[in-house]
């Protein structure tokens, strides 16, 4: 069987040599050829097959999905265990537990900052992160038209399964 580009091609050519005929003689030299229902077998064929691959992907991102809870279970679960133990070393006073295969030890922590008030904090101590806000870029140029630097743009087809 022809690969859709070439049955798409073929197809346009018809249809430039029929250029001058009216619809259904059109219709009818393409039935007569076999090239519209070779087209139409081919993409079913081809939309058969992602839709597939759409299953198999959302199959995918469902084990994902069930993989990362998972983790974040036995993430949240390590560190219960681990500040359950902090608490109990802090209370009794224990600062180091040996072991064959490793040694826990209480560690003091690096100082950290607070923010308390970020407004009175001087410029030049503040990250300033300069991104385009597409939704407001949006409606700037719904409303007024033209703007350097942006446009709207408009997909003029997409593939619609139901």
């Amino acid at each position: 069987m022809a690969r859709l580009y070439e049955i798409s091609q073929k197809y346009l050519e018809v249809l430039d040599s029929l250029y001058d005929t009216d619809e259904q003689t059109r219709i009818d030299t393409l039935e007569w050829l076999g090239i519209g229902d070779e087209f139409q077998t081919k993409a079913v064929n081809i939309a058969g097959y992602f839709q597939s691959l759409d299953a198999e992907s959302g199959a995918l991102k469902e084990a994902e999905k069930r993989i990362y809870m998972r983790r974040k279970s036995i993430e949240s679960h390590s560190e219960i265990l681990k500040s359950y133990l902090l608490r109990n070393m802090v209370k009794t006073g224990i600062t180091a537990i040996k072991c064959p295969d490793f040694e826990v030890k209480l560690a003091k922590c690096p100082v950290s900052v607070e923010i308390i008030d970020e407004s009175l904090l001087p410029d030049d101590l503040m990250r300033i992160k300069k991104e385009p806000d597409k939704g407001e870029i949006k409606d700037w140029l719904l409303c007024n038209g033209p703007l350097d630097g942006a446009r709207l743009v408009e997909d003029k087809v997409r593939l619609s399964i139901k």
